[in-house]
């Protein structure tokens, strides 16, 4: 009788492979949606981190870098070129958590929008499983627009209905974006390796590192970020997830669930410097590399040149 009871293990593997083709055959991306490029704006000196950053390059250099060891640094340095940015502030992360560092962060950010400061978020839509509810609300604000990179097509309410969904499309999902920077006006830029994320500012299992930078650096890092953002690879939140709530509601849902960050790292007083102050920085050769958004191929730095390229 053993062949007998072969019969319905084979047809339930059969009806369970049935199923998970069927579940990814109906998982595909929307199809391209018609944009216009959009560019990062350069720096000037009308704006007031366009004059400090061309005060803080060193006589001589063509770029200038503060080394931010400290995580407290580095969320001070964030905090304080949001704060002070006019134009525009573009956000790139691999893991921007919804999580107290992600409410502080992106509340002021949001405060930058509601001033006319143009956002621009992206993020690797990897683990936006626990953040996309904040995302959305975050979106719902003028002046912000979020974008995934390379996101799942469908099952997004779980990383692992995510993973399964996507099985057949693994080479493509398994392609993600290491990114991470913050650049201000077009004048200042933070990047390295920390994520948008507790374990990377509350914690010491990791130990990272990033870098205030100002000068010729800073265009070639926008330059990397407007390749990501008008890259196919590319889509915009509201493509993927929707909500019925209006605007109003959805940022009053964004005030409600961001509220644990109100009192974290308090502006300065108008008469008391930041934490970090800007004048002078450090000289020093520099080249930018990031993977490409739709192959994994690096540019090495010239020779005698160091990559600011964050940790994966």
């Amino acid at each position: 009788m053993p062949e007998a009871g072969r019969l319905p293990r084979s047809w339930a593997l059969w009806a369970a492979a049935s199923l998970l083709a069927l579940l990814q055959g109906c998982a595909s991306l929307p199809p391209p949606a018609e944009r216009a490029p959009s560019a990062a704006i350069p720096a000037s000196a009308n704006e007031v981190l366009g004059r400090i950053a061309a005060q803080s390059v060193p006589p001589g250099a063509s770029s200038g870098f503060r080394p931010l060891p400290l995580s407290a640094w580095s969320m001070d340095a964030r905090l304080t070129l949001v704060r002070n940015a006019q134009k525009t502030l573009d956000l790139q992360y691999y893991l921007l958590q919804n999580d107290f560092t992600g409410h502080t962060l992106l509340r002021a950010v949001r405060d930058a929008a509601l001033r006319g400061v143009r956002v621009r978020l992206l993020v690797d839509d990897l683990y936006t499983a626990d953040s996309d509810r904040m995302l959305l609300a975050f979106a719902a604000y003028p002046n912000v627009e979020v974008r995934l990179f390379n996101p799942f097509p469908s099952g997004r309410s779980f990383a692992l209905t995510r993973w399964v969904m996507a099985l057949g499309d693994f080479s493509r999902v398994n392609h993600r974006m290491h990114n991470k920077m913050l650049i201000a006006d077009g004048a200042f830029a933070v990047a390295g390796g920390r994520n948008i994320a507790d374990e990377y500012f509350f914690s010491s299992n990791f130990v990272d590192f990033d870098l205030l930078i100002a000068g010729e650096a800073v265009p070639h890092l926008a330059a990397i970020f407007d390749n990501y953002w008008n890259s196919p690879r590319i889509y915009p939140l509201h493509a993927l997830e929707t909500s019925r709530k209006p605007p109003l509601e959805l940022q009053a849902d964004f005030e409600q669930l961001s509220a644990d960050a109100v009192s974290a790292y308090p502006s300065p007083p108008p008469d008391k410097p930041d934490l970090l102050g800007y004048l002078p920085l450090t000289a020093a050769p520099a080249a930018q590399a990031a993977p490409r958004p739709h192959r994994r191929v690096l540019r090495r730095p010239r020779e005698g040149q160091r990559a600011c390229r964050g940790r994966q």
